[in-house]
């Protein structure tokens, strides 16, 4: 999921998928057992190979992050780092953030309270004033921001 797939408070998955080369323990699949995946791979080996991953003893398709779709699968809140309008969504859909999306995992009721308090403008709210602001007027929704947010605050703000 890239940022611009988070809109609404949802997701809209579109056509990017994502090949899990890790099964549901961490070890790296055999490609032989996934033809398709291995046929789409071997356009790119040459490249893969080079990586350092793969010049330090790893497969030539192995990748750097090991991404495990139990991880994914459960519920889960995204948000784009970097956006005009802050914005967050939950997700149940298994998608898999990419490098520009926070993800947040938890207790799934926690997870709902949260996305109460943070859904509409009210991500925007939390962080106004102390999110950095970039070129364009963008704000950067990265870790320390998020992790300023005082829910407690909002809470009482929402009472107001």
């Amino acid at each position: 999921i890239n940022s611009p797939q988070i809109a609404g408070g949802k997701i809209d998955p579109g056509t990017a998928r994502v090949i899990v080369m890790h099964d549901d323990t961490g070890k790296l699949i055999e490609l032989d057992r996934y033809p398709n995946a291995k046929r789409h791979l071997m356009k790119f080996k040459q490249q893969l190979a080079t990586r350092s991953i793969a010049q330090g003893g790893g497969r030539w398709y192995q990748p750097i992050d090991r991404v495990m779709r139990p991880t994914w699968t459960a519920p889960k809140l995204l948000i784009p780092e970097i956006a005009r309008i802050p914005r967050i969504a939950f997700d149940y859909s298994g998608a898999i953030p990419s490098h520009g999306v926070y993800a947040i995992l938890g207790p799934e009721q926690i997870l709902k309270e949260v996305y109460a308090l943070l859904c509409g403008d009210g991500l925007e709210k939390a962080i106004r004033d102390f999110a950095p602001r970039i070129k364009g007027d963008y704000y950067r929704c990265y870790k320390k921001v998020l992790m300023q947010i005082r829910l407690p605050t909002l809470l009482s703000a929402k009472d107001n």
